[in-house]
């Protein structure tokens, strides 16, 4: 089942008509090395802001339910016995329909928006009863070695003119990537399978930038995850041919030299 979701962006979340199914929230070490905090806890008490009349779109508050938590156990960001989330109020905006009483595994990311923590339905947020994957590898931690790990794939793209999609090629091999940040910085090239994989890094703040040779392109070369201590990441791209031409026509025996770029 397809439901509108949101993506995360700049620390908060965007509604938009792409399917939590598809997408889906990422492993647990995913989740954990990107979110802001992550505890177990009870939902304790609920209030809704309400929207002002004439507000613009580009001023609306997508996270207008605030719940306040007791934490049993906070993992990380929740220095505190008591924590609010917000969240919006379900269907369009990807809120998280907490239920008073309840326990809950929460993943928190710090909104750019509000500057406060907010959660939806496109995190591994779960019931405490339905975390055990989540609570395993949270539980763990500790035992784990220092350090992160970013990894991805490379996949190549053929854009069809006719059908307006891309049709899937199959990944790229050999293409290098550039992860800097925090002291480091490491080079490499995807295996025979389009794939990449670093470890031992500091945690912290990355850029990974994806060099590509002119005839191709994807909607962002350079993409910044913030990492935390025994989490991961994972960066992916999909790369298409840019639909550019270049090169030079030259006449009988070398006249009329035309040279063109189109694109």
């Amino acid at each position: 089942m397809h439901r509108w979701c949101c993506a995360a962006g700049d620390g908060g979340f965007v509604a938009s008509a792409i399917g939590c199914s598809r997408i889906g929230p990422g492993t647990p070490c995913q989740s954990y090395g990107s979110a802001s905090a992550v505890f177990v806890g009870t939902a304790i008490t609920e209030r809704t802001a309400e929207r002002k009349p004439g507000t613009r779109p580009e001023e609306i508050d997508w996270t207008p339910r605030t719940f306040k938590f007791s934490v049993e156990q906070a993992f990380i960001g929740v220095p505190t016995t008591e924590v609010e989330i917000g969240t919006g109020q379900g269907g369009g905006d990807c809120g998280y329909d907490f239920k008073l009483g309840s326990r809950y595994l929460v993943y928190a990311y710090q909104s750019s928006q509000s500057n406060r923590l907010t959660t939806s339905i496109c995190t591994r947020t779960a019931p405490f009863d339905k975390a055990n994957e989540d609570l395993e590898f949270l539980r763990g931690l500790k035992s784990l070695n220092p350090g992160v790990s970013i990894n991805g794939e490379v996949k190549r793209n053929r854009l069809s003119i006719a059908k307006g999609d891309a049709v899937p090629v199959g990944p790229l091999v050999g293409i290098g990537l550039i992860v800097e940040g925090e002291g480091e910085r490491r080079e490499i090239k995807t295996d025979d399978q389009g794939r990449y994989s670093l470890t031992g890094l500091r945690a912290g703040k990355y850029k990974v930038t994806l060099q590509l040779p002119d005839e191709l392109s994807t909607y962002k070369t350079e993409q910044v995850i913030n990492v935390s201590d025994r989490g991961c990441a994972v960066v992916n791209y999909f790369v298409v041919d840019n639909g550019r031409l270049s090169g030079k026509v030259s006449g009988p025996e070398g006249s009329q030299q035309l040279e063109f770029m189109c694109g």
